[in-house]
């Protein structure tokens, strides 16, 4: 029987049913009465994990193609989530300014503003993963061309 182009693994969509159950009872506890760098650091960093736990699968899944491009964009995304979280630990205010900023630019209806404020976070740390895969493709192609460029032609290995 031929399989569907789209038919996903059985552990891929349990995989996929663990993380949304993570995040929901995440987003049970209200975030009103916490301190203000623990509500930064969840809005910037649970997205962002999210999407970097979904490349993980979707480059598991490519079976070889297109690795060096999930490789370099998993490693810049934790290294983007280390220097989010490091940041907010001790500029949590101005950031909150900041967010808060581009939230009256853009003017959210009232009942999106937590959806917003955190797509306004993960939007810089989306561009950054994606410029770390760009460059680990790149990476990779210059390092083969180099190689190949130490080859000897019409020598063979026995």
């Amino acid at each position: 029987m031929r399989r569907s182009r789209f038919q996903l693994p059985l552990w891929w969509l349990l995989t996929l049913v663990v993380v949304a159950a993570l995040d929901c009872a995440v987003l049970r506890f209200p975030l009103s009465g916490r301190r203000l760098t623990l509500i930064m650091i969840f809005l910037g960093i649970l997205p962002m994990a999210n999407l970097l736990f979904l490349g993980l699968l979707v480059s598991l899944r490519r079976e070889g193609r297109r690795v060096p491009f999930w490789v370099g964009f998993e490693l810049a995304g934790l290294l983007v989530l280390l220097i989010y979280g490091a940041s907010t630990i001790h500029h949590a205010q101005d950031l909150r300014e900041v967010v808060a900023g581009a939230l009256r630019l853009v003017g959210p209806p009232g009942g999106l503003t937590f959806p917003a404020a955190a797509a306004v976070l993960l939007l810089p740390e989306v561009l950054l993963a994606f410029l770390g895969g760009c460059l680990g493709e790149h990476v990779v192609s210059t390092v083969g061309q180099f190689i190949k460029g130490f080859e000897t032609p019409g020598r063979t290995e026995e």
